[in-house]
């Protein structure tokens, strides 16, 4: 019986390069046609891979996407409904053109990764992509001498501010709560005349001439021009829904794995982004995809 695998970046590929060398047959579900996953958001320098550094991710991406055509099992392209669990074969429910299907499988690895935050709030969707963004360094040489706002508190908010003033760009940081960015990414910001506008928080986007943030405070509501906003509020993980057994989760959603990338339920294996760790990068996605097929092999044949 196949295994499943679902996803994919890194984690996928990897999983299902180790699963056919294991001689393992793959049903693989991607909800896009594009290998990548988060790499094909990613635009900073990629350094944490121990055989060369990539100054440009998409060469990442392109070197994923030859090595997935090269592999035996092709792509399914459709949207993962629901993963049914019980004590026997794990089922996946899933949509493709409009039809609804089912596939069942000895197990299944979930390397689903994870998105980034939106702030859900009016105004962001219509003007994401065009005025609200979630990349800084997509954009840092864009907006030279321009007035900018970046939302969020944590290190890839403060790091992109960064970006967006060594860029050139005035920059806005606006903090709900706490700073959580590492104090080096404070500082820099600081040295760069970033300012920090503490306890407000963004309640809506409107475009005119210029975009217009409302933003509420302590002090009241009160409307921000600027040419641009960057939305840095971390990111979620992308779980499927499960009908009979559910896997574990961390606090944050994460699924909880063993260090064989076991989830609490047997025969559901997680990789990569999606899974409960203190490091997503790269490099671990790949570790963990070859672990997961490992786990999944061993299991297979332990049943034989």
């Amino acid at each position: 019986m196949k295994v499943g695998v679902i996803g994919g970046g890194p984690a996928a590929v990897s999983a299902i390069l180790w699963l056919e060398k294991f001689g393992v047959e793959v049903f693989w579900l991607n909800e896009t046609k594009l290998v990548g996953g988060m790499v094909r958001k990613t635009f900073n320098q990629v350094l944490d891979l121990p055989i060369q550094p990539h100054e440009d991710p998409r060469k990442i991406t392109s070197e994923l996407e030859v090595l997935s055509r090269k592999l035996s099992t092709r792509m399914n392209v459709g949207c993962l409904e629901e993963i049914c669990s019980s004590d026997g074969p794990v089922t996946l429910q899933y949509t493709q053109d409009g039809t609804t299907s089912a596939q069942e499988v000895a197990g299944v690895i979930i390397a689903t990764g994870t998105s980034k935050r939106l702030l859900d709030v009016p105004g962001e969707a219509e003007l994401l992509d065009s005025r609200v963004f979630q990349s800084a360094s997509a954009h840092k040489d864009s907006y030279s001498g321009r007035k900018v706002a970046v939302i969020g508190a944590g290190d890839a908010a403060f790091e992109g501010a960064c970006l967006l003033a060594e860029g050139g760009a005035r920059v806005i940081v606006f903090v709900r709560a706490d700073i959580s960015a590492r104090g080096e990414f404070v500082k820099r910001a600081a040295e760069l005349g970033v300012e920090v506008r503490n306890g407000t928080q963004v309640s809506g986007f409107k475009e005119n001439s210029t975009l217009e943030i409302q933003v509420e405070s302590t002090q009241g509501a009160q409307t921000v021009e600027v040419d641009a906003a960057f939305v840095r509020i971390g990111v979620s993980p992308n779980l499927p829904i499960f009908t009979g057994q559910s896997p574990k989760v961390d606090r944050e959603g994460y699924l909880w794995v063993d260090a064989n990338m076991n989830t609490s339920v047997p025969g559901i294996w997680a990789a990569g982004d999606v899974r409960s760790t203190i490091l997503r990068s790269i490099s671990t996605a790949l570790g963990d995809g070859a672990l997961a097929a490992a786990s999944a092999y061993a299991s297979m044949t332990s049943r034989t």
